[in-house]
């Protein structure tokens, strides 16, 4: 699977997805061999994975994982990858509750909920991932109206 693939299937902002890439991801071996615990183990990983997203922190990605999610990633070869894509996935969304478009999402759009918003493209949509917003009473970025031709 692509990368930019992956970047789009998880809302990832283009800025943040660049700058956490660019990031500099140890190999597991090298956490292991820093890290005597799991909880040590797992908290490096995040540190490495929120590299580069200013609104993301390793305690903000352990608090979201689940007691599954943890027995999983113990079983994995290296957690960096998922870590990454999670931590990125959480960053974009708090960006979004908080009535931000995330990076990348500066196409006008239609959504028939809740009307004109940003996107990644220029697209007309039943539902987008601003009905979350709508539905809870939380900011929506609004494009600016295109005067009547």
């Amino acid at each position: 699977m692509s990368s930019r693939y992956l970047d789009m299937l998880i809302d990832v902002p283009a800025k943040e997805a660049k700058e956490a890439k660019e990031a500099p991801l140890n190999s597991l071996n090298s956490l292991i061999s820093q890290s005597r615990t799991l909880d040590e183990l797992l908290t490096a990983a995040c540190e490495k994975a929120c590299h580069g997203l200013d609104n993301m922190t390793a305690k903000d990605v352990l608090a979201a994982l689940a007691p599954e999610d943890v027995k999983e990633l113990e079983g994995m070869a290296d957690p960096l990858p998922f870590l990454l894509s999670f931590a990125l996935a959480l960053s974009a969304t708090r960006w979004r509750r908080d009535g931000i478009a995330p990076t990348g999402w500066t196409s006008p759009a239609h959504c028939d909920r809740c009307g004109p918003v940003f996107l990644w493209a220029p697209i007309h949509i039943a539902g987008c991932p601003w009905c979350w917003n709508r539905r809870h009473g939380l900011p929506i970025p609004r494009p600016p109206l295109q005067p009547a031709r």
